[in-house]
């Protein structure tokens, strides 16, 4: 089923907003690509959140699509200081992080019978 893009943007930035000093630039036009909605919500998330992590003293997010050679290309950049050289070999290791541990008590819990879903397909 089709997902509007700009929709989804504005529906994660709004429960997602910026941080005090994050600006957040969005240029995505009205496009409709197909993509199982919640996964692609749990993604923009992700990387939107990461941003903003990225740049503890403030900085500019900026949201991008536009369409390629018939595909929609999503950019999503931040004005952080980048990836440590040393870490980029690791980036796309299941679980990798530079972040510091979270303290148990961090960690969300939920019933049983509620398990969340990760937004991974096989």
């Amino acid at each position: 089923m089709p997902i509007d893009l700009s929709a989804v943007v504005d529906e994660v930035l709004e429960a997602t907003p910026a941080p005090s000093g994050i600006e957040v630039v969005v240029d995505v036009p009205a496009l409709e690509l197909r993509a199982d909605s919640d996964q692609f919500t749990q993604v923009l998330a992700n990387l939107i959140v990461n941003g903003y992590q990225a740049m503890p003293d403030g900085g500019i997010l900026r949201i991008a699509a536009s369409t390629e050679k018939g595909h929609v290309v999503l950019t999503v950049a931040d004005s952080g200081s980048g990836v440590d050289p040393g870490s980029l070999d690791r980036i796309f290791d299941p679980f990798f992080t530079t972040k510091p541990a979270a303290p148990d008590w961090a960690w969300p819990s939920w019933p049983a019978s509620s398990t969340p879903t990760v937004a991974m397909s096989p």
